[in-house]
């Protein structure tokens, strides 16, 4: 692509070539006779990309290395954090078919000396935004979260936002989201002793405004950095699909010559950090420059990083020696290194985007272009202008070829470009791939953004059809379901969903346990390995119904006076209906209340089961309840006590009754009766007549009708 000059100031690119502005410059300059002075550059290409407007007032504002600051909706358009060559950074809205940028003047934050990383989760933006140095009166960072109206194609900041996330200067700060909806943030800093930098990492506590206090990585490495070399941090969420989703933390550490890695298993406690084996390590191994990727759309959810080594830095360094390493999560658990560039491409700054659609991977970096120029005394020179160069491999087979790679930003205009950055999105043919870099000229003090898209091509756009193989249907008595499923396109991965919640990656057979009673649907969806969704998700609706428990609410206990006895009872489960047994009789259908009179004496069971509703299932375990039916008096016999004439002023009476467990009431001369017990007892006695009465009360609560009785008479003058 061709490169158009801008007018100063403005974000629209002009359609004047610097090929033609350059020999426009030349030919003033042969009319001047000063055309031996020029250098003459050997055979220099033509630019690459596109020059965009000034960002005066700020600095390098496409860096930090790890940091995104692009990223596509769904609706197709790219969107980037660019400085508004005011006063701020502003959300930017890009323009593919004219190659341009425009300004929506949503404020993302007012301090010059910010960097930022985005975060599109197909609902919200999130943007994380630190200072880089301690000038201004406000050193914090933030969290701004945004909505996006497609319609409008409008962004609005909302409410409770900025959240503050941590505070002091921070290294490139960078966020994600995991499985559960919480945020994470990493970022590192100084110690308090000022002699080393530590890895922090933070998290939302249970809403995206809400943020915990920053803490150091709870893992060997992460406390114990380079203090000088600005050691970095950097965090992704992914999902190795052979254990529970994760968020991983890749930082280096120059001090030990380490790159490390640790993961937090979602929804566990903030210690649960797990080290993996270092991806990269050894003397000089390590840089401050990294680059992190997840691919979830991949069978095996792999994760991609870039990182630089220092083997560039040393005096007697060897050309061949490895400069970019691109280090592979599997599913072992253990990173693959590739060699991307050695150290005689002089490469600096990777970042990585992946292609779902084309199987691709690309390296984008900045470097120097090496030209040689012959100077006016017939010497030649090798001056360095800086640009942005790229390589891709393919996913599934990984092998880098030789050299800097293929140019995708260069302009004569701008040749200190570098620090491209681009979005944490997989892209895809439907999204092109878009990089954004910036240009700071310390002799001119010139700043531009530069910028340059790609179209990926014609990749398989088909979405796969599902198919639900086997699981549950109609109304089935199991608590538990399990479904196979297949795709028509081989190496698909699967989102699944049950009962509405959101889709969530899994594999066949998905099986759930612990259904609640009721309807239940289950969705799931295929992506191919090009990463496109089955946009009709095939589904599968069917009825827990189980095992109803049955309970008898009221009914007799015990031993009871009555013949006749009501029981009602009820079910764990809605309309179930009953059958019902007394003393071991066949179960016929029954409705509570269930009655019964003209029982027998003796005792009696009564036994009740739930059939659930329209499965059918019938309580194995009846609600069961017994009981006595005792209609007969007891009879009540004196068994000792006093008769004729006695001087005794004292009287004892024993007595007993034809029913075990009967309790007694006593009369004395008349009175009501009242409760006794064997011997009853009186003293004090008047001389004259008495009478004791007694009577047995039997546990149904039946009186012996015909009270027991003696008669006797007290002389004390005899």
């Amino acid at each position: 692509m061709n490169s158009w000059v801008p007018k100063l100031g403005s974000g629209r690119t002009t359609r004047l070539r610097l090929a033609v502005l350059a020999a426009v410059l030349l030919a003033m300059l042969v009319g001047f006779g000063l055309q031996n002075s020029i250098p003459k550059a050997h055979a220099d290409a033509a630019d690459v990309g596109y020059r965009d407007f000034s960002y005066t007032g700020t600095a390098s504002p496409t860096g930090n290395k790890p940091q995104d600051k692009l990223w596509y909706t769904s609706d197709g358009t790219w969107w980037g954090i660019l400085f508004n060559s005011a006063t701020d950074y502003d959300i930017y809205r890009f323009n593919k078919t004219t190659q341009s940028w425009s300004d929506t003047g949503i404020l993302i934050d007012k301090r010059n000396n910010t960097k930022s990383d985005t975060l599109w989760d197909g609902n919200h933006l999130y943007v994380a935004t630190s200072t880089v140095s301690t000038a201004g009166t406000d050193q914090s960072a933030y969290l701004r979260r945004y909505s996006y109206d497609p319609a409008t194609q409008r962004w609005t900041l909302d409410s409770g936002f900025p959240a503050l996330i941590g505070t002091g200067p921070m290294e490139a700060i960078t966020i994600t989201k995991d499985s559960t909806g919480e945020l994470w943030a990493t970022f590192t800093q100084p110690d308090s002793t000022g002699q080393f930098r530590q890895v922090y990492v933070n998290h939302t506590q249970g809403s995206d405004s809400s943020w915990g206090q920053p803490y150091v990585l709870p893992v060997s490495g992460a406390n114990s950095l380079s203090a000088t070399l600005d050691d970095i941090s950097a965090i992704v969420s992914f999902d190795l699909k052979t254990e529970a989703p994760k968020v991983g933390i890749m930082w280096s550490n120059q001090n030990d010559g380490t790159i490390y890695f640790a993961a937090h298993p979602d929804g566990t406690s903030d210690d649960n950090w797990q080290p993996y084996p270092a991806p990269v390590q050894g003397t000089k191994a390590a840089d401050d420059h990294i680059s992190i990727r997840s691919l979830e759309a991949d069978p095996s959810g792999r994760v991609f990083a870039v990182t630089k080594t220092s083997f560039g830095d040393t005096v007697n360094k060897d050309p061949n020696a490895p400069l970019i390493y691109m280090s592979v999560l599997g599913q072992d658990g253990t990173f693959t290194k590739y060699v991307v560039n050695t150290v005689q491409d002089d490469v600096t700054r990777p970042i990585l985007t992946i292609d779902t659609s084309n199987r691709q991977v690309y390296v984008f970096t900045a470097a120097p272009l090496k030209n040689t120029v012959t100077n006016p005394d017939g010497t030649v020179s090798v001056v360095e202008p800086r640009a942005i160069f790229y390589k891709k491999t393919s996913l599934d087979n990984i092998s880098f070829s030789a050299g800097q790679g293929t140019p995708f930003i260069r302009n004569a205009a701008n040749s200190f470009t570098d620090n491209p950055t681009s979005t944490d999105q997989n892209v895809t043919s439907t999204s092109g791939l878009l990089v954004l870099a910036s240009s700071d000229d310390p002799a001119t003090g010139t700043r531009n953004y530069l910028h340059n898209y790609m179209e990926l091509g014609n990749a398989d756009t088909t979405p796969p059809e599902t198919t639900i193989d086997s699981g549950p249907t109609g109304t089935v008595a199991n608590t538990s379901a399990s479904f196979s499923f297949s795709s028509t396109e081989a190496n698909s991965t699967f989102q699944c969903s049950l009962d509405g919640a959101p889709f969530t990656s899994c594999t066949s057979p998905q099986s759930y346990t612990n259904l609640s009673e009721g309807q239940h649907t289950f969705k799931v969806a295929a992506v191919d390995a090009a990463g496109n969704l089955d946009a009709t998700p095939a589904s599968a609706t069917w009825t827990v119904d189980t095992t109803p428990d049955t309970s008898i609410t009221s009914g007799p206990s015990g031993t009871v006076k009555s013949n006749s006895a009501s029981f009602s009872f009820s079910s764990t489960q809605a309309n179930s209906t009953f059958e019902c047994s007394l003393d071991g009789a066949s179960f016929t259908s029954c409705t509570s209340p269930q009655s019964y009179t003209n029982l027998s004496e003796g005792q009696h069971t009564f036994k009740v089961r739930a059939i659930g509703g329209a499965a059918g299932n019938v309580d194995p375990t009846p609600a069961s309840v017994t009981w006595t039916v005792d209609t007969i008096a007891p009879d009540t016999t004196i068994t000792s006590g006093l008769s004729g004439t006695v001087k005794d002023k004292s009287a004892s009476f024993s007595f007993s009754s034809t029913e075990a467990n009967s309790k007694f009431e006593c009369s004395l001369d008349g009175a009501a009766f009242s409760s006794c017990t064997s011997p009853a007892k009186y003293n004090g006695l008047k001389d004259g007549q008495h009478t004791f009465r007694v009577r047995a009360i039997d546990a149904a609560g039946n009186v012996d009708p015909t009270p027991a009785s003696n008669t006797w008479t007290v002389n004390t003058k005899k």
